[in-house]
């Protein structure tokens, strides 16, 4: 009996020591290294900023939205999203330098980013800011942009612009035909096909395709709640947003033209008023 009563209290004492060590393991497991939770709470606290940086974006608060992504990114300096938008921030700041810098330090980690390439080019082509404008970095920007992707048509309706301002109208002509090979409902592109044929005297054909930019134009629709670039919150829009065509304010309501013979020339001369004018500063 006393050597059964051993071999029991062996036993017992045996399974505690096993369920004593398993249990000694299974707390191990419940408790992180001390770099893991650290590098957890780092990936808690980016998101938690870029999703203010977000929203603050969407509601049009400018300022506090770049202060959240300049936070996004002292956590995390390789977020391109973080820094693509806070170049839109600063560019709604008017900080154009800044935002400059935003897309090129993006470029330069990653020259594939045509976003980013488009954007430079649209600040380069911007001559209502001095201190950015260089139409041959935009030409540069847009090239680079339309061999990065070649689907969309707007680094080509830009190059047209760009040869519009340097005297080169059988370039222009070329790109906005190409537009339109892509999109045949351009009206911006029928629009400055009609200016050019208007230029040298062709009524005939600057009629067809001011007739086709007239047909195919529709009423813009403003995103509720949201202001662009410029804008004031009575409404009234003091600085061209950098997404808008140079030529917007001659083809923007269209759809509302009676005579299409007499407003043709009327809005194709004062455009070339202002064509004139911006070259004067090239």
């Amino acid at each position: 009996m006393n050597f059964i009563k051993h071999i029991i209290l062996f036993l017992f004492i045996v399974s505690g020591i096993l369920n004593s060590c398993s249990t000694d393991k299974s707390e191990e497991k419940e408790v992180p290294p001390p770099e893991i939770s650290a590098e957890k709470q780092k990936i808690s606290a980016f998101w938690e900023a870029y999703r203010k940086a977000q929203k603050y974006r969407i509601d049009g608060q400018w300022k506090e939205a770049a202060q959240y992504y300049e936070q996004s990114l002292t956590i995390n300096n390789e977020h391109e999203d973080s820094r693509f938008n806070l170049g839109n921030m600063y560019l709604e700041l008017e900080q154009y330098k800044k935002a400059e810098q935003c897309w090129l330090d993006i470029v330069e980690v990653n020259p594939g980013s045509a976003r980013s390439h488009m954007q430079l080019g649209r600040l380069y082509l911007s001559y209502e800011r001095p201190e950015t404008f260089d139409i041959e970095k935009a030409r540069d920007e847009f090239l680079k942009t339309r061999e990065l992707n070649r689907v969309i048509t707007g680094p080509s309706m830009l190059l047209g612009h760009v040869a519009l301002l340097k005297g080169e109208d059988n370039a222009a002509k070329d790109y906005f035909q190409s537009v339109i090979g892509s999109d045949i409902k351009s009206v911006e592109a029928y629009f400055l096909l009609g200016y050019l044929d208007w230029k040298i005297g062709n009524m005939d054909k600057a009629g067809q395709m001011f007739d086709l930019a007239v047909k195919y134009s529709t009423p813009e629709k403003s995103i509720d709640g949201t202001l662009s670039e410029g804008d004031t919150k009575d409404g009234i829009s003091y600085l061209r947003p950098l997404n808008e065509s140079l030529f917007h304010e001659y083809f923007k309501e269209l759809f509302e033209i009676k005579n299409k013979d007499h407003e043709m020339i009327d809005h194709y001369q004062h455009m070339d008023t202002k064509l004139k004018e911006i070259k004067k500063g090239i």
